[in-house]
């Protein structure tokens, strides 16, 4: 009999029925809760019989099969990427969907995002998540001019004091934006500072925001300032002391309208980047002290040979040096991986996309960096149906690979322009724009998608054979329990390329037992 198959985090539980002269199959799909970060198996010998149900004790398990008479293939086995979370459902009862931002991993392990359009006054909202796709909360609908934001651009941050922080490009007091705060649990909403025509403000924020080391909040505005240009701001994060720190100007040796977020470095500076700026127009990268003192750190000219137009958020790597993308430019003109040095020497173009079948096209979102050391994002387009890649390179450019194709039909999201973020439990999650098949800006709800790690179980008669799929090069843990308490490991296994691992464990009859994959 062929496997049956649970894709994804959309997990089941299956049951088999025997019947007196070869098999009678009863399949149940009852959805129940999964953790992702752990998959477990419970199986247990009952008068000859092997079962698999639901483990309990809060461990997630992928499938739950009874074997009786006869032998019967059982097997969960799914890529590594997944849809966490369909913004189509819920979109017409006050539900967020459209251009889906940023997510982030709160302190509670939960997810946080917000989108662009949808909620209860069609302005957007702030939304909670479970990592397994559960408990979808829409924590707050704006309701726009003139007391509330409107049409966040980028997602939230959680502040040291567990508050999630937040901008919005129109809305507000003068409909320029605002900066906003609520509680993890949507409470406690607030607009800490609206954005005005004022020349000593900023408007039209586009980025998230940042919390430096000194516990102010910072960020950018795309336009506003004294040249109308955009500025770098700083406040208290009760909204007190607003100050625009600097205001920059697009021009042959300045920086202008910038449109990502700032990241703060080790050397407690503030580190970004514009699309518009340099002599060609064709962006630049910047450092700004807390205190004003400003540098060009590059004013990109030569686009062929370093790209153009970077964007997104700078990344600071664990070897202290910075890497980020350009939306344009390269060798093929569609982008390109950079990294440079935080005193601005040392550019290299550790990648330069082709677009095609093989290769992403314009990366148009920030870098993060994995557990096993490589730099993970995503492009707009290129990939086998021109719909965009995930992807994943090394930090001096030696290794190149992609690790996922969206499909044109957008079923599973399409042309991803927002970052990836490391979760605690190993596995990486982003968002992206999705049509259902119907290219139309008015049907594009968005998913967040999960890029992890599944385990899938075969049972061949005598022994269990698991599969664990997961990401080439991470570290994994494969460990058995008889009572949930007690783990032992059975072997560590580092994911090899193609992302799969295979193999056959004995299952001792007359015992009760779990199986487990998790990432150490």
């Amino acid at each position: 009999m062929n496997a049956l198959n649970c894709v994804g985090d959309d997990v089941r539980r299956l049951s088999v029925r025997t019947t007196g002269v070869g098999f009678g199959l009863q399949i149940n799909c009852e959805r129940f809760r999964v953790r992702p970060f752990i998959h477990a198996f419970m199986y247990s010998f009952r008068r000859g019989v092997m079962q698999l149900r639901r483990s309990i004790a809060g461990f997630g398990v992928a499938v739950g099969v009874a074997l009786g008479l006869g032998t019967l293939d059982a097997c969960v086995q799914a890529s590594s990427f997944s849809i966490v979370h369909d913004f189509s459902v819920g979109a017409t009862n006050g539900g967020g969907y459209y251009y889906v931002k940023h997510p982030i991993e709160g302190s509670d392990h939960r997810l946080y995002g917000t989108t662009s359009a949808g909620g209860s006054y069609s302005n957007g909202t702030v939304f909670r998540l479970e990592r397994d796709g559960s408990g979808y909360t829409a924590l707050h609908s704006f309701l726009g001019q003139p007391t509330d934001g409107a049409s966040p651009e980028a997602g939230v941050i959680e502040g040291s004091d567990g508050k999630l922080y937040g901008t919005t490009i129109s809305g507000g007091a003068a409909n320029r934006g605002t900066i906003f705060r609520l509680n993890l649990n949507g409470s406690g909403y607030e607009v800490v500072h609206h954005f005005s025509l004022n020349p000593s403000d900023g408007n039209s924020p586009r980025a998230a925001l940042l919390e430096g080391s000194d516990g102010r909040l910072y960020g950018t505005t795309y336009g506003g300032g004294t040249n109308g240009q955009g500025t770098v701001f700083a406040l208290n994060k009760h909204g007190s002391g607003f100050v625009v720190i600097r205001s920059l100007l697009a021009s042959t040796d300045d920086a202008g309208y910038p449109e990502g977020p700032l990241i703060e470095g080790n050397d407690g500076a503030l580190y970004g980047a514009s699309t518009s700026g340099g002599i060609l127009n064709s962006g630049a990268l910047f450092r700004l002290q807390k205190d004003g003192t400003y540098a060009v750190l590059r004013l990109y000219s030569n686009g062929a040979s370093e790209g153009t137009l970077p964007r997104d958020a700078l990344l600071e790597g664990a070897d202290g040096r910075l890497y980020g993308t350009t939306r344009g430019g390269g060798t093929s003109n569609a982008g390109t991986v950079f990294r440079i040095a935080k005193n601005g020497s040392a550019y290299t173009v550790l990648h330069h996309f082709a677009g095609g079948v093989a290769d992403g096209r314009t990366p148009d979102a920030a870098l993060v960096e994995g557990r096993d050391g490589l730099l993970y994002s995503s492009t707009i387009s290129g990939g086998a149906f021109d719909a965009g890649t995930l992807y994943r390179v090394s930090k001096d450019g030696s290794h190149f690979e992609l690790l996922h194709h969206f499909t044109a039909s957008g079923d599973t999201g399409y042309h991803p322009n927002e970052g990836l973020v490391a979760a605690h439990d190993g596995a990486l999650y982003g968002s992206a724009p999705g049509g259902h098949g119907v290219r139309d800006p008015k049907h594009e709800f968005g998913f967040i998608f999960r890029l992890g790690h599944q385990l899938g179980f075969l049972w061949n008669g005598s022994q269990a054979h698991l599969v664990a799929t997961g990401i080439a090069g991470y570290t994994y843990a494969i460990q058995h329990s008889s009572d949930l308490a007690a783990w032992a490991t059975l072997e560590t296994v580092v994911m090899p390329e193609g992302g799969q691992f295979e193999k056959d464990y004995s299952v001792p009859q007359g015992n009760m037992g779990f199986f487990r994959l998790r990432v150490p």
